[in-house]
């Protein structure tokens, strides 16, 4: 049914199209307006009682026209047939197709689904939302179509893992004095001593590389200490020029910035050039990713992975991370690449003691998300932490599938991709699973999404930004949050929030998991 809904800002707007032979009759092509509700759920239940009601209107005006209840010689035509969910007024596909005669309907109403004219099947009772009990006979075909619609949604989720990937682009080539061969007093030689210090992922460093190269193809090999804001704002126009984005060019100068910064601090520049310069206002810059509504998370939650146990398969990772990974991700606000490197070790139960008079000793559950292990790493440090194991993810079997895993390198087994990262192969199946078999097709919502999810309801429940931040490992200006963060904060605070986190109108399906 929601094809006769649009959103509008946050209210949902009732749309549909007149027919020809009555668009001289109402003096417009299609009827508007408001349905003056925020809520999918209520939007749709009022579009399904709004799509019948226009049906009469429709047909009381060709009788007042003088003209037959239907367009003039209408033979009973073969339609695909739809059976309205009485639970969420969706029109679920029953893959049978029914002789629909215009003259004598039955129990059926042709509306248009998906593009095409369709006959819904429906009760009177379902409508009016009385309470009044359904038909056994109707039940009956609501269940089959409610598998039939599963059974759609697995072999697209199917489908999605043969599409061949496309062919990677080719790789952009810089000179090869960034590594080994560095002259002295060039920007790659104070990068390669940059790394030697700071000792960031390598996958900072490759960034970094590509930085250095860039610059050399658009400014040229300039010393450090002779580069001026005029080699910057060279360098900034050449990225755009090139195609280069604005995100994307601000983020090459942002790490100039810091190489500059670092050439400064150890006297081999006198100011930082790179300072103050950028493409613009990057205020919408936060706004590229959403958190997910409570109609995406319940299409994620709902769909084959969770409903029936769909895992997919020809795949270079642990099959069951589909299950668990967007699980841990909303009740954790953890970045994918972080839950993807964990190990069975960096789960554990640590020990706290309450604040109350007898300073009782209490235990919780924690993960650990830290650069210490084999291949490790992080953001930043601010993101070397700890945190509570949400309730709701020890109830579905988290501890008891971490303990098989004992033994092994990861909890989930994870092929790294071409830049070295873990979780990068399970993202792209993801991103591929949201928008094929979940049907999210906002593309500002993605895996990270979680996170943002997480911050909010983390706002909403009136967890303070302080304990919010050591939760998510968000860095702080504070000094007192840079110094006492992370792995020492405090354990109370930490599980008292988790406590109060709780995601309103999600309900979770009973687990559906494969035996590891």
């Amino acid at each position: 049914m929601t094809n006769n809904l649009e959103k509008r800002g946050n209210v949902y707007y009732f749309r549909r199209k007149i027919p020809v032979d009555l668009q001289r009759h109402f003096q417009r092509a299609q009827v508007m307006y408001s349905l003056r509700t925020r809520d999918y759920a209520e939007a749709k239940r009022l579009a399904a009682e709004h799509t019948v009601a226009i049906n009469v209107q429709f047909e009381d005006a060709r009788r007042r026209l003088g003209e037959p209840a239907s367009p003039p010689k209408r033979e009973p035509v073969v339609l695909r047939e739809y059976v309205l969910d009485p639970d969420t007024l969706d029109g679920l596909p029953s893959g049978q197709k029914v002789l629909f005669d215009p003259t004598n309907p039955g129990d059926h109403v042709e509306v248009t689904l998906a593009g095409e004219p369709a006959a819904l099947l429906y009760e009177d009772a379902v409508l009016r939302g009385s309470g009044e009990p359904l038909s056994k006979g109707y039940k009956r075909q609501v269940k089959d179509a409610r598998k039939y619609k599963t059974a759609l949604l697995v072999a697209r989720a199917v489908d999605a893992e043969r599409v061949t990937p496309a062919s990677p682009p080719a790789k952009t080539t810089y000179p090869s004095a960034i590594k080994g061969s560095a002259s002295e007093g060039h920007l790659a030689a104070l990068a390669e001593s940059w790394a030697k210090e700071r000792k960031p992922e390598q996958q900072t460093v490759a960034i970094m590389d590509r930085v250095v190269g860039r610059f050399y193809e658009y400014v040229g090999r300039v010393p450090v200490n002779a580069i001026t804001k005029a080699h910057v704002v060279q360098f900034k126009d050449k990225m755009l020029e090139a195609g280069q984005s604005s995100a994307n060019t601000d983020g090459h100068l942002t790490n100039l910035r810091t190489l500059l910064n670092f050439a400064v601090a150890n006297l081999k520049a006198e100011y930082n050039a790179a300072d103050g310069i950028k493409v613009g206002d990057r205020r919408n810059a936060k706004a590229a990713r959403l958190p997910f509504d409570l109609p995406a998370l319940r299409s994620i939650f709902e769909s084959p992975v969770y409903s029936v146990g769909y895992r997919p398969d020809g795949i270079d990772w642990e099959p069951e991370a589909a299950y668990w990974l967007p699980l841990i991700a909303l009740y954790s606000g953890a970045r994918i690449e972080e839950i993807a490197q964990l190990a069975p070790g960096d789960v554990y139960e640590e020990t706290y003691y309450a604040d109350d008079a007898e300073d009782t000793a209490r235990s919780a559950w924690v993960f650990r998300f830290t650069d210490e292990g084999e291949g490790q790493g992080v953001k930043n440090g601010g993101s070397v932490r700890r945190i509570p194991v949400h309730l709701a993810l020890i109830e579905r079997g988290l501890i008891e599938f971490i303990r098989k895993r004992v033994g092994q390198k990861r909890i989930f087994a994870m092929a790294l991709d071409s830049r070295g990262r873990e979780g990068a192969n399970f993202g792209k199946w993801f991103g591929k699973y949201l928008r094929r078999s979940c049907e999210v097709k906002n593309a500002r919502m993605t895996f990270h999404s979680f996170r943002h999810t997480f911050k909010d309801i983390c706002r909403a429940r009136g967890i303070t930004e302080e304990v919010h931040d050591a939760l998510t490992g968000h860095a702080s200006g504070k000094v007192s949050r840079q110094v006492y963060g992370g792995l020492t904060y405090p354990l109370a605070p930490l599980v008292e929030a988790m406590d109060r986190y709780r995601v309103q109108g999600l309900e979770l399906p009973t687990p559906v998991m494969q035996t590891p």
